[in-house]
């Protein structure tokens, strides 16, 4: 997949030898605009596809999971609920708006979401896919989101195998253990 600050599109080569391309590189691509099952591409030859600037990293863009519908193609960082945890998808839910975040398996990322459970708050990096109709997310990145600011706080503050004392954002005179 290739982005611009307009959009972005699937790029298909039918062989699937592309050149070694990392998340960032700023390329040129000749070839033939189609469809395939609903999602546009463009259809590239052997020469179709110039690195012309090699850059690591992109920002996703940061979205909501009702405006993925507009962001076709694009890597998008959004954060939900999971409400239905299944072995290659995850059902988030987000005011209202629900997206399936589909899991290739045998992927890192397929290995990386084992750990994560139902009604857990997650935030996603990855590409908005429609195929057939059908709107869905393939991840690259899964971060879990704390409750809330001060748990956000203390959780960086403390490291992940430590005990420590906080306060309670309701009541600042009682205290209470987090790990």
């Amino acid at each position: 997949y290739i982005q611009d600050a307009t959009g972005g599109v699937q790029v298909y080569k039918h062989d699937g030898d592309y050149p070694l391309l990392q998340i960032g590189n700023i390329v040129r691509v000749r070839g033939t605009v189609s469809e395939a099952y609903g999602e546009k591409r463009v259809k590239i030859t052997q020469d179709g596809l110039e690195i012309i600037h090699e850059k690591s990293g992109i920002d996703p863009r940061t979205t909501t999971c009702a405006e993925l519908p507009s962001r076709k193609a694009m890597l998008v960082r959004f954060e939900g609920t999971i409400i239905n945890a299944r072995s290659t998808e995850l059902l988030f839910e987000d005011q209202g708006c629900e997206i399936v975040v589909r899991l290739k398996s045998g992927s890192y990322v397929y290995a990386t979401a084992e750990g994560l459970e139902e009604n857990q708050r997650v935030a996603v990096e990855g590409v908005v896919i429609v195929r057939n109709g059908d709107l869905y997310v393939v991840p690259q990145v899964f971060e879990i989101v704390p409750a809330n600011a001060l748990e956000k706080e203390v959780s960086e503050a403390i490291g992940e195998n430590t005990q420590a004392l906080a306060i309670s954002s309701a009541d600042a005179t009682n205290w209470f253990p987090y790990a």
